[in-house]
């Protein structure tokens, strides 16, 4: 008895192939995001930060809001 559909493997690689670009950019999309984002502070208070600024060292102070 034979079946009109491909078997599954076969199925997803013609998925695949057929959504190759798709995939290749959602993958760089995604790379770029863990690459490239802002790490945490390691700053716990605002005391902490007060004396980072008074240290004498050039400091990048980041913020942002998510309103």
């Amino acid at each position: 008895m034979a079946t009109q559909d491909a078997p599954v493997p076969n199925r997803l690689l013609r998925l695949l192939r057929e959504n190759l670009s798709l995939i290749v950019i959602v993958v760089i999309i995604g790379a770029a995001y863990l690459v490239l984002r802002t790490p945490e502070s390691d700053l716990q208070s605002l005391a902490a930060l007060d004396e980072a600024l008074a240290g004498g060292r050039p400091t990048l102070l980041e913020m942002y809001s998510n309103t």
